[in-house]
Formats: C-alpha cells, structure tokens, sequence
C-alpha cells in the first residue's frame, strides 16, 4: 500500500481501531467501525458496476457519506469526482461534458436537479464487507478536482494517489500533527482543503469532529469545547469570527494549533489570534487544487518574525515569482507565483488550451501575485485574473460582470471585493444603469443564482453617475474611488 492514500484508513484502523475517527452531532465511528462501514459501501459500488477507472461523480454534503464513499472508490480501483452542492446544474452539466462520467451518486438531500447522461443512484450500504481490493499503481489517478480557476469555467485537476498521498503526509510532518490530535471542521468535505484535512488527519490515526452550516465566533468555540477538540482547521472568515467570541469567552481546554487554508490570513487577524491565544500554534497555509492540497505553509515558529507570509513550499514543490517576461524577479520584488515539483498535476483534464496558457518552462503560473523574501518565504499581495474568495470558493469577477452585461438595463459595471465583518471578503456591485431603466434587484439575484454559484450574488449594491476610469480606460476598482460616485 506504499504512497496510496487508501491506506490511511487501513493502516488507522489496525493500529487504533479504537479510537474515534469520526464525529458529527449525529454519528461517532471507531476506525474499526468505520472502516467495515467503507468495506460495505465499497461493495454496494461493485454492485452497481464501479471498478478499476470508472469515474464516478458524488453530490452529499455529509461527511460520513463523502469520506466512506471516497475509500470505497479506492477500494475499487475507480476515480472519485466530487461534485460541488452549491453550484447551480448548469455548471454539473458542463462537468459532466468535460469528465463524462460512468456513474454518479448521491444523498437524499442533493439531488443532481437534471438528468445527467449517465446512471446516478441514491447512496446505500451494502450487507456484505468488501474483502478484495482492486489494485492500482501509485501513479494512476484516484481524484479529479474541479476548480473554477480564473475564468469561472470549470477545470478538472487530476490526483494521482501518490500526490494524493504524499500531499497529506507532508502537511502533516510540517504542522507536526499528532494521534492525539482531534481537530474541528466546518467547511464542506468536496472542498480541496476539507479533502486534505481528513486525509492528514487519517494519515496519523488521529480524529475530525464536524459541524457544519453557518457559525458565528460562539458557536465554533462552543463546538471546540463540545467535542474536545485540540486544533482548529478553516478559512479566515472563520477566524474573524472567532475572534469576536474569545474576545468574552476563553475556550474551556487549550487549543494546540489552528489551520488557516482558503486564502490568505490578514496581520491584523493573526495578531488578534495570537493576542487572545499566545499558547496556540497558528499555521498559515497557501493551498492549490493543481497540487493535490497544500503548497506553503508558514510555521508556528515564523509566524510573528515573517507575519503576512504564507510560509515556504512543502519539500516535494519548489516556488519562483516571475515578471512578464517569465524572469526571476529580485528577493522583494513582485511577480506571479510559479510551481514545479512532483506534486504538480500533469495538467487539466481535457483541457488543452487552459493547459497551454498555464504551463510554461517555468513550471505552473498560478495566477497569483506575491514576492519572495531574503529567506525564501512567500508574500502574496493578491491577484491577477480578478478571482477571490469567499468562504473557501473562489469567485470570478469576470464571469458577474459578463453576466450582467447580458442584461439591457446596465451603462457600466464593476464588481469589485468589499472586507465584510463576518464573511470577509464579498462582492459588491457598482452600476450605471440605462437612462430609462430601473433596477430589480430581486431579478438579478434569481437570475445570477440560476447560473453562477451562490457565492457570486453581490451581498451590496451601489447605483453609481459614472465609474472612473484609468488613463487607459480600466475601472478604478477601490472602493475608496468609486464611492463619491454613488448615487444617495
């Protein structure tokens, strides 16, 4: 089983079969019990046709059902495609035409909301436990991630299961994660770092504790009591909001380190962090789809001398900022980020011109912005292709505004990232509108709804009389410059 993430639940539950590999406010699973549970599931894939290289799509957004589901395809040799719940079926549709799936599965709650081209099957267990496991060579594939990338078109990122595998053990020897550990979840487990959590986590026989729907501050601090639990695993929107919460409240057990993933962790909110949790490790990390998980990650011990970095490469990956010219840019200097390392992806599944324009003999561009210091530790400073994110999932500015340029009532728009107390960053929209035309507000939202991920529906907006411009005709996209236009 040497470099196949398969066996972290198997060499987990030999060695701690006892301890509890998983918990919800609904369900609790022994390694032991949840590894039968995963052989059952793995049957029932058997019996609906799933072996060596069938790709199979799922839609839950119940941890239980997602991890089980996700070993038993290993066991069976076949390549998981998790499907993202919030996305609207127009976008599955267009997953569907990249990936052509053999088969796809889901819970009662998520159905696909179209009839996909292929047989889909509500998710079961089986009576019997699956005794034979299908064999796969490390370098075949055992995940295809769909990433919106910098044009809200979706892309699929193929893991193989060494990356796979090795992403998770490296992440972990960096944080120095431990058996002991029991490390709170609160973001949806098709996510690439939720995926990177649980595999870390299993790698090491440790345990996760999940919650999932909206929390404010409290309510994460409540669930780390509840649950015991010894880390911390989330975005920044998630560690604003618990700032606000330890601000009157001290967690009742010590927290041993907290995992920031998603995007970048504002100084200030790390300074917060660090005021009302001096004892807690906070380990800031700088994650891609296109390398299987994890890329940087800044340790404890650098936090407060390197703070606003996201640390330095894991050892499989190797890091260069470069100008456009595709020249090394000078320590300081700012560029866009490049990847190399074995941990790379070959390149996008079926998707030749996105893998023309991202590859080049420098390896990976990733599309952010960022410069390296005298020590090598990377500093991102944003983006280059107007993407952000808000909860974890990035959102195009580009594919908003194209949107609603469709509409016949809009001169001019600009969506740009506004700081929300709660959720970080959010979009915002500014508008000229049509002399003889008035806004629904309620018409742009259903209609963004029906075809972007509800992520992208602007959460303020602003009538502007014009939007400045550049010189050179781009919108000024700082807030700062478009609010004296607003129309009170």
């Amino acid at each position: 089983m040497t470099e196949l993430p398969l066996s972290f639940l198997l060499q987990s539950a030999e060695k701690y079969p006892e301890t509890i590999c998983l918990r919800t406010p609904e369900e609790r699973y022994t390694y032991a019990q949840f590894l039968d549970r995963t052989r059952r599931r793995a049957t029932f894939l058997a019996e609906k046709g799933v072996g060596k290289g069938t790709l199979v799509t799922i839609q839950t957004r119940d941890y239980i059902e997602f991890i089980s589901t996700m070993f038993a395809c290993w066991m069976r040799g076949a390549i998981l495609a998790p499907l993202n719940t919030g996305q609207p079926p127009r976008i599955h549709q267009v997953i569907d035409g990249i990936l052509k799936p053999g088969i796809g599965f889901h819970d009662k709650e998520n159905p696909f909301g179209y009839e996909p081209a292929y047989p889909v099957h509500l998710l079961e267990l089986s009576e019997t436990p699956l005794q034979v496991f299908t064999p796969v060579e490390p370098d075949d594939i055992s995940m295809i991630m769909f990433t919106s990338g910098t044009s809200g078109v979706p892309k699929g990122v193929p893991w193989k299961h060494c990356n796979t595998w090795r992403n998770a053990v490296e992440t972990g020897q960096r944080i120095g994660v431990e058996q002991a550990d029991n490390l709170f979840l609160n973001t949806p487990p098709y996510t690439t770092s939720s995926i990177n959590h649980i595999l870390t986590m299993f790698a090491v026989g440790a345990t996760l504790s999940i919650d999932q729907g909206f929390m404010f501050g409290a309510g994460i601090l409540d669930q780390l009591d509840t649950y015991e639990c010894t880390a911390f695993g989330g975005a920044p929107v998630h560690f604003m909001r618990l700032i606000g919460a330890l601000k009157v409240k001290k967690p009742l057990r010590p927290i041993r380190f907290l995992f920031n993933s998603g995007e970048h962790l504002p100084t200030p909110v790390l300074e917060e962090l660090i005021e009302y949790l001096p004892e807690t490790e906070i380990h800031c990390v700088y994650g891609l789809t296109e390398v299987s998980g994890r890329f940087c990650i800044l340790p404890w011990k650098d936090v407060k001398k390197k703070a606003g970095s996201v640390g330095f490469p894991l050892p499989s990956l190797q890091v260069t900022v470069r100008d456009d010219d595709g020249k090394a840019c000078p320590v300081g200097e700012v560029g866009e980020v490049y990847i190399t390392g074995s941990l790379l992806m070959d390149g996008y599944y079926n998707a030749p011109e996105a893998n023309a324009k991202a590859f080049s003999e420098h390896g990976f561009a990733t599309g952010d912005v960022g410069s390296l210091d005298e020590d090598g530790y990377l500093f991102l400073v944003g983006r280059n292709d107007s993407v952000f994110k808000v909860g974890g999932e990035k959102v195009s500015i580009g594919a908003i505004e194209e949107l609603l340029l469709e509409f016949d009532m809009f001169d001019e728009v600009a969506v740009i990232a506004e700081f929300d107390q709660n959720m970080g960053n959010v979009p915002v929209l500014y508008y000229v509108l049509h002399e003889s035309c008035s806004l629904s507000r309620r018409d742009i939202v259903v209609a963004i709804r029906e075809r972007l991920p509800k992520t992208h529906i602007p959460v303020r907006f602003y009538q502007a009389s014009k939007l400045p411009r550049t010189q050179s005709g781009k919108v000024m996209r700082q807030a700062e410059k478009l609010k004296p236009y607003v129309i009170q």
